[in-house]
Parts: C-alpha cells; structure tokens; sequence
C-alpha cells in the first residue's frame, strides 16, 4: 500500500505593515454654572501602511478607519461624530510629507465649543534597510551594523526619520494644511 501525498499549493496571506504612524488625543472643556465642567474629546490616528506592495494613508477617528492610496494630494475631510481629520500628502521618491489639521466641536448647554490643531507637518523620509550602508549619518550617533542587526531580528524591511516642523499646535479653524504643506517644499 502506498501513502497519498497531497501538495496544497501556498497561499501568501495579505499582511498589512504599518510602516509610520502617530496617534493623538485631544480634550476640549467648558465651565458650565451649575453643571460645572464639560468636557469633549475625540482620538485620531494617521498611519503609512504598505498592503501587497501597494503603498496607503490610513486616517482612524476613534475606532473607524479609512484608507486612501498614498498619493499627492489633499485628502477629503474624514468626519465622525464631534472629530473631523484633514490630511495633505506630498509624496516623493522615498519620501512623504504630511500636513494634519484636527477639530473637534459641538454645542454643549448652547454653547459652541471646540478647536483645532495643526497635528503634524513633517516630512517622513524612508529607506530600505538593504541601502542602510549607502546611507550617510557619519555625524550622528546611530550605529549602522546594531540597526541593520535589530531590524533583521524584528522582520522590518524599512526604516525612517522624520524632519518635524510643528507638531501639536492649537490654529484656528480656517488653517488651511494644503498651504502648511507648500511651504515645507
């Protein structure tokens, strides 16, 4: 009697990858008479995630999520409840640049409350860990062979820094991110 050996063939499983990401928290308050203090806030995400070779921009209010094909563009405002997230993207050769505007704002007792913030403008620069030694940081402090050997242990195939120019920032509500954008180029 002969064993049956049967071959399946290999599925590749779609791996999403978050290559850069960062997360807020924000809190606006009102002093109320008698109801005291009132508070709203909301959570916003904007992730660079690279999906089958393709590359996205995910925007997350809370828990929901929205993808886009990273590209050069200004992306339509991503609304929920209370939050509204606006992102501009400029993407080059190894490199993107971001402008991220977040509000937040309702009425609480009749009164308007709200702000927003200027998140993030900076441009993200990428490299393949592979081109690690083509790399010139003679004048800092990162050793090349630990991050080479770190990366390989952990399964990462990219690395990045970021030149940051305003991260943070309280603006007003007609802060236009298309512009913030134009001016890094």
């Amino acid at each position: 009697m002969f064993a049956e050996i049967t071959l399946d063939k290999a599925v590749e499983v779609q791996r999403d990858r978050v290559i850069w990401q960062k997360c807020f928290d924000k809190k606006v308050c009102v002093n109320l008479p008698i109801v005291g203090k009132k508070c709203i806030g909301a959570s916003a995400c904007i992730r660079i995630i690279e999906s089958d070779k393709n590359f996205f921009i995910e925007l997350q209010i809370g828990s929901e999520k929205i993808r886009y094909k990273l590209a050069s563009t200004c992306l339509p405002a991503y609304t929920i409840g209370i939050a509204s997230l606006t992102v501009c993207a400029n993407v080059g050769a190894n490199k993107v640049c971001l402008s991220v505007k977040f509000c937040i704002g309702t009425r609480i007792a009749g009164i308007k409350v709200g702000h927003c913030w200027n998140l993030y403008q900076g441009c993200i620069n990428f490299f393949r860990l592979g081109e690690i030694n083509q790399l010139d940081f003679a004048t800092s402090d990162i050793n090349m062979r630990e991050l080479s050997e770190e990366a390989q242990r952990i399964g990462v195939d990219y690395a990045y820094f970021e030149e940051v120019f305003v991260e943070d920032q309280l603006v007003s509500t007609d802060f236009n991110p298309a512009k913030a954008l134009k001016k890094m180029s």
